[in-house]
């Protein structure tokens, strides 16, 4: 069951957190990349259901392809 909050200021940046909630996911962390300045070695997080579909990713390489 969900639990809804109030909008939080994050730190010190304009960021606002509209919405938290407690989910049930299969978390996996993995390294990636060859090494390349194309494709730099790196952590990725991947969410996963427990039915076996990938929820989300959350790689440190932005779309434009900068290290974030």
């Amino acid at each position: 069951m969900e639990k809804e909050k109030s909008p939080v200021k994050q730190g010190g940046n304009n960021k606002c957190v509209c919405k938290a909630a407690v989910i049930e996911v299969i978390v996996t962390e993995s390294v990636v990349g060859s090494g390349s300045d194309a494709d730099p070695i790196r952590k990725i997080v991947q969410y996963w259901s427990f039915e076996g579909e990938l929820l989300a990713v959350s790689d440190p390489i932005s779309r434009c392809g900068k290290i974030v």
